[in-house]
């Protein structure tokens, strides 16, 4: 068997999942007039980025960080990185705040979002908010939306826009059959809290095709499925699709099982040398994924690592994320969930994948007449992205919202209430919402 050359730290367990939204928020009494009229913005905020050379040779990988002699892959992926920076260089926030938090009336803003809007006045450099009606544009709420953040799970909205388009030219059969055994590949158990089990359980693994996989990675957010698409599609057409949405700044998403395997091998001082090597970082862990879809025994030894009580520390997942976990933009998201909602982009069958909520939950169905979502988890992250039509609305409402940094015990305390999704559902059910934000963001300037 091949020997890891870095210990782990045990102790606590994995906590990388995607977890069911929330299905509505606390009903709302009805809020006061509020009287003070923030001022509309006067342009909405428009993604922009530029297309760089494509890397015409490929980096080489570190291999001795995890095996003391180099093997060999007979079917090398292409390292990410292809189009798009692995890492972004760090900068200081785009804007500096110095807030206070503002008062929150019992009427106006419910309990349970409280937690929410205090984090954003108390760190808004850490949190990124953009929601908007269609149409609207002009007068949402805007905070932090250029800045780059970490994606979790959101990011695996760029496989689904990148497997619909190669399904609607036809280059791909949405019904061709996946083997179970394939799609394992790319799976470490326990680092999804259960996301691939389950995803299977209600589908049944004997008779998989493509669609299945990505409702397993839409739904269920199973990384396993997510790594299966993303490898079928191969990273120059993950990264193409990037640019050609338009999303502005944003990294190149690379395969979570090579992350997941760095996340449980990497010293900081590791991690400090490879993201000054961004590189070396995108070719060393995609051989890590595909080593592991190829060679038994490494496959046994890196899972060894996510094993009961062997898992890496929540503080070294925490930091591997906050280096390396793929970024981009609310704005950018925000302005694809708002193109998806309106059928500039994607298939019915698209819109399909991202509306499961609805008829998932009876709940949901109370407030809104559609809605389309996906989350992501990450220690430190959470993340966030809606379109839906609340019965209130003739157009469509778009919502994304993404924190970072979050102190662990915060973090695992909203994983378990969704305290962050909470919020998303109440600008999205309350017609006075937007209006309130803007309010807030006055008293707290």
């Amino acid at each position: 068997m091949l020997l890891f050359l870095i210990g782990c730290t045990s102790t606590i367990t994995a906590v990388q999942t995607d977890l069911p939204p929330i299905t509505a928020a606390t009903p709302l009494a009805s809020p006061s007039p509020i009287t003070l009229h923030p001022s509309p913005d006067t342009q909405h905020p428009t993604p922009t980025t530029q297309h760089p050379s494509p890397i015409t040779q490929h980096p080489t990988p570190n291999t001795q960080l995890l095996s003391p002699t180099p093997i060999p892959i007979q079917n090398p992926s292409q390292p990410c990185g292809q189009l798009l920076p692995v890492v972004l260089p760090a900068t200081t926030a785009e804007n500096r705040f110095d807030w206070s938090v503002p008062p929150m009336s019992g009427e106006v803003i419910p309990q349970n979002i409280r937690p929410a809007l205090e984090r954003l006045f108390t760190h808004p450099e850490d949190v990124s908010l953009v929601v908007y009606r269609l149409g609207y544009e002009g007068i949402g709420f805007y905070h932090n939306e250029n800045q780059p953040m970490p994606l979790a799970s959101v990011s695996k909205l760029i496989e689904l826009v990148a497997y619909d388009q190669a399904v609607t030219a036809g280059t791909i059969d949405s019904a061709s059959p996946v083997q179970l055994s394939d799609l394992e590949q790319f799976y470490i158990p326990r680092t999804d809290l259960g996301a691939h089990n389950r995803a299977l359980r209600q589908i049944g693994p004997q008779t998989l095709t493509l669609d299945d996989a990505v409702q397993m990675m839409m739904r269920y957010s199973a990384n396993s499925a997510s790594d299966y698409i993303h490898h079928l599609l191969g990273q120059t057409v993950i990264e193409q699709t990037i640019l050609d949405l338009n999303l502005g700044a944003h990294t190149a998403p690379c395969y979570f099982v090579g992350r997941f395997i760095g996340m449980a091998n990497l010293s900081s001082s590791e991690m400090a040398a490879l993201n000054q090597n961004s590189a070396e970082y995108g070719a060393t862990v995609t051989y890590w994924a595909d080593l592991y879809r190829e060679n038994d025994d490494f496959q046994t030894a890196a899972r060894s690592k996510w094993s009961r009580g062997r898992q890496p520390s929540l503080q070294n997942q925490a930091l591997f994320v906050e280096t390396f976990e793929t970024r981009g933009t609310a704005a950018g998201y925000a302005s694809l969930m708002a193109r998806m909602a309106s059928g500039q982009i994607g298939s019915p069958a698209l819109r399909q994948q991202l509306e499961w909520p609805l008829e998932a939950f009876d709940s949901n169905q109370i407030h809104y007449q559609r809605i389309g979502y996906k989350n992501g988890t990450m220690p430190g992250v959470l993340t966030t992205a809606y379109y839906s039509q609340p019965y209130w609305s003739d157009q469509p409402i778009v919502v994304v919202l993404f924190y970072k940094s979050l102190p662990l015990p915060v973090y695992r305390e909203w994983r378990r209430t969704l305290t962050h999704d909470a919020l998303a559902h109440w600008l999205m059910q309350n017609p006075q919402a937007i209006h309130i934000m803007h309010v807030l963001r006055d008293a707290a300037e």
